[in-house]
């Protein structure tokens, strides 16, 4: 079976996995007056043998659309990035891929959802992993600042906003092998005790906190958003996924979202 491709407008279906879901919903809100953000364009492959022709087509969009250099691939499964289930850290994503590596890079991430750690993982949530193994391709960002924010602290879920950060791309960072810089929010500035480092505005910090809000609001649950900016001052949202410490009737326990996304805590 030769594996359909689904671009932004499109990726909003069950075949198209958590992350890509979440994407395009993110896309469909980020030109509202209160977001001001963009989306990466991005691509979905769903299960299925990939076409070298399709690949290429779809390659050569992102790269019209965006002006990217490389890419981002990643996984994008039914259980990804849910109210429960984030998996968040589990499946392996490759950044900064070079176009003629991409496909090798998709049967990489494929073959991640095999490891012994995402099916321990999968054990503890009871969940079964009969759903298909999407894989999402973005348009590489070439990021001065990187980071991950949340609409209420995970680890206290104090209704305080932290927003975690470094200079440049990210990847250390949500790999947890670097702890960046933390802040800390009161309203809209910084909480006393927490300084907003000197690579990141106050202009920035605004955008952030915009987009934040509104990412809550359209979602409708707290929130674990990760971002950067380019090089020219845009706002880049790379994903959002509610934060699985928090559920309304009961409170689950993950430490995904804060192993790879809240490091230094």
């Amino acid at each position: 079976m030769i594996a359909e491709i689904y671009f932004a407008d499109g990726a909003n279906c069950d075949i198209c996995g958590g992350k890509a879901r979440g994407l395009s919903r993110l896309k469909h809100i980020s030109g509202s007056a209160g977001a001001r953000f963009q989306v990466p364009p991005f691509f979905v492959i769903a299960a299925g043998e990939v076409a070298v022709a399709k690949l290429q087509g779809a390659l050569t969009t992102i790269k019209a659309e965006s002006g990217c250099r490389s890419f981002a691939v990643r996984s994008s499964c039914i259980e990804e990035d849910g109210p429960t289930n984030s998996f968040a850290g589990q499946f392996t994503s490759y950044l900064f891929v070079e176009e003629s590596q991409v496909g090798l890079h998709v049967e990489k991430v494929r073959h991640s959802v095999k490891s012994k750690s995402i099916e321990t993982y999968r054990k503890l949530k009871g969940l079964d992993g009969s759903g298909p193994v999407a894989v999402l391709v973005q348009a590489m960002v070439d990021a001065s600042v990187s980071g991950v924010m949340f609409s209420l602290d995970p680890v206290t879920q104090k209704a305080c906003p932290v927003i975690s950060m470094v200079e440049g791309a990210g990847d250390k960072l949500m790999a947890g092998t670097v702890s960046g810089e933390t802040l800390y929010i009161a309203g809209s500035t910084p909480a006393p005790g927490s300084a907003r480092p000197s690579y990141l505005t106050e202009a920035m910090l605004a955008q952030l906190l915009r987009a934040l809000g509104a990412i809550e609001k359209h979602f409708g649950r707290p929130m674990d958003v990760e971002w950067c900016f380019d090089r020219e001052g845009r706002l880049f949202i790379l994903q959002a996924r509610p934060i699985t410490t928090v559920d309304p009737q009961s409170t689950v326990f993950d430490a995904s979202n804060i192993q790879e996304s809240y490091p230094g805590k």
